[in-house]
């Protein structure tokens, strides 16, 4: 058994090591000499009698170990932060936390405009982060310190709370000179057409149906874009067809010349064209009233976007 001589002090240091590619900014994001972090690091070695890292001139690598730690150390951390941040009696208008969201492009295109403004407006000293949407951990206590998720509602696994945000249409957006199709198209017209996406070839089903996660495993995408803010602007004047949320093609039809084309579905295919978005977060936290509260501005923001 191992001694618990590894104090929780410790933490953040190991933290910072383990995520670091250098032992200079190691130190850096520990706030410690470099003598002292190498001490910390020597104990931490101890204790796990692994050298958990190796830093080897520009180059780092961690062990074994040492990668099974660091999700598990910022975990840690993560909770720690959340009990110490715990307020039963919250006011969003004077509050100073900081709020971390995870969402993909096409749903920071679509809500969060309209979200910061309510954020902004009713909790004006919040630190707003949204950091790009990863595959979720099986354990929540592993995601770190995200406050709220959104993704399809399918795409959370059992540990965690979710509740429905909103459930959307797809639609396709293409440039008004697009010839290949007219106002609408069945979904074997559909598939015959050259289409464009900015989502993660291997992560499609974040933002779409499992019938366009159909086209990414058979190489059918003409155009993978890195985002899905310019992504429109890439497709002006060509017959590519990019297909997504209404509330996130229909603004683009405004001030481009581009155009929605409906998708027409048959008793076997209706129920895929539509998407099921939720917000998540671990479900420890689902009696914090800043969790609800952050849960209401999105289902109010959600509620105005516009849809069919």
């Amino acid at each position: 058994m191992r001694p618990k001589t590894l104090w929780l002090s410790l933490l953040p240091t190991l933290d910072a090591i383990l995520n670091a590619r250098t032992l200079t900014e190691a130190a850096d994001r520990a706030f410690l000499t470099q003598p002292a972090l190498s001490i910390a690091l020597k104990k931490a070695r101890a204790h796990f009698n692994d050298e958990l890292v190796l830093f080897k001139g520009s180059k780092v690598e961690l062990t074994e170990l040492g990668m099974a730690l660091r999700p598990r150390v910022r975990a840690a951390l993560a909770a720690a932060r959340e009990a110490l941040d715990l307020e039963l009696d919250f006011h969003p208008a004077t509050t100073r936390r900081s709020v971390k969201l995870m969402v993909n492009s096409y749903i920071e295109f679509a809500l969060m405009p309209r979200l910061v403004a309510m954020l902004r407006a009713q909790a004006p000293l919040i630190e707003l982060v949204v950091v790009p949407f990863h595959p979720l951990p099986a354990d929540s206590n592993l995601l770190g310190d995200i406050d709220i998720i959104v993704a399809a509602a399918s795409m959370f696994p059992p540990k965690y709370a979710h509740e429905k945000l909103l459930v959307e249409r797809m639609t396709c957006l293409v440039a008004n000179g697009n010839r290949q199709c007219g106002a609408a198209v069945s979904i074997e017209e559909w598939q015959r057409l050259q289409h464009a996406t900015a989502a993660d070839i291997h992560r499609i089903e974040e933002v779409a149906p499992p019938f366009l996660g159909h086209l990414a495993k058979h190489h059918r995408f003409a155009l993978r874009a890195y985002s899905a803010t310019s992504l429109p602007y890439t497709i002006v004047g060509t017959d590519l067809v990019v297909t997504s949320m209404r509330s996130y093609c229909e603004p683009f039809t405004h001030h481009l010349p581009l155009r929605l084309v409906e998708l027409v579905g048959d008793d076997r295919t209706e129920a895929a064209l539509t998407l099921d978005l939720s917000i998540g977060w671990k479900s420890h936290r689902s009696d914090e009233p800043f969790i609800r509260w952050l849960a209401d501005c999105f289902k109010a923001v959600a509620a105005a976007a516009p849809r069919a």
